[in-house]
């Protein structure tokens, strides 16, 4: 009787590490093969972990299915001012030049399009104050507009909140892009036939792209703590 159980449990066991190790194989073969895969420094455990990592790669792996033959650029630094801005995901494509602003939060969101922060409420307890995405986007948009001279309007904000956050109470303009990322894929399929950007736009943005990323971690560091300071003034 003893034997049987044993027996029994050591079958269950390896048939557990068995599907484990399957699933552990499929999504390391899907982050291998995505863009953000080749194109990230980013370990694949670390794009599972880290929370903003495992933001900028679902959102990159939705754009990618959303729409096909779209170039993708992550953690894209432009110049500004004395220093550089931070483009979380940017995906070129034929339908236009989308600039995501990645917000892989939990909790209940709200916020004004004015307003200069906006709450994270987690619980009754704990609230986070974060700068207005829709702000930190809008600095994204007029730096690449500046470095490319694409037209403002073929350049298209869009701030993706995690599926594990609920958008409690947002009061915004109608030209704001607000989604959660349940519903990103959606949203740009309805967008994928449209013809905005020509072939030498999709260029010249996608060369200024190239050269803002695959930074140092040197300087991506330097570049934090510059953030990090200014936010504490």
């Amino acid at each position: 009787m003893f034997s049987q159980l044993y027996e029994l449990s050591l079958i269950s066991t390896v048939f557990l590490l068995v599907v484990i190790g399957v699933c552990l194989l499929n999504l390391y073969f899907r982050f291998a093969h995505s863009q953000y895969g080749r194109q990230s420094d980013t370990s694949f455990l670390t794009a599972y972990l880290n929370d903003g990592a495992r933001g900028e790669f679902d959102t990159g792996h939705l754009v990618e299915r959303a729409l096909p033959g779209a170039r993708l650029f992550f953690n894209a630094y432009l110049p500004l001012n004395d220093g550089y801005t931070e483009l979380d995901v940017v995906a070129v494509h034929t339908s236009g030049c989308y600039v995501f602003e990645s917000k892989n939060y939990s909790g209940w969101i709200f916020g004004n399009s004015s307003d200069i922060k906006w709450t994270q409420s987690l619980n009754r307890h704990t609230k986070c104050r974060f700068y207005n995405p829709i702000r930190q986007n809008s600095t994204h948009v007029k730096v690449l507009v500046t470095e490319s001279g694409v037209e403002i309007s073929k350049i298209i904000p869009v701030v993706v909140f995690s599926e594990r956050c609920e958008l409690k109470k947002l009061t915004l303009n109608l030209n704001d892009i607000v989604l959660k990322r349940s519903d990103l894929s959606r949203w740009l399929s309805n967008r994928s036939s449209l013809s905005i950007l020509d072939d030498e736009e999709v260029s010249r943005l996608c060369k200024i792209l190239e050269t803002s990323v695959g930074r140092s971690n040197e300087f991506k560091l330097l570049h934090a703590n510059k953030v990090a300071e200014k936010n504490a003034h």
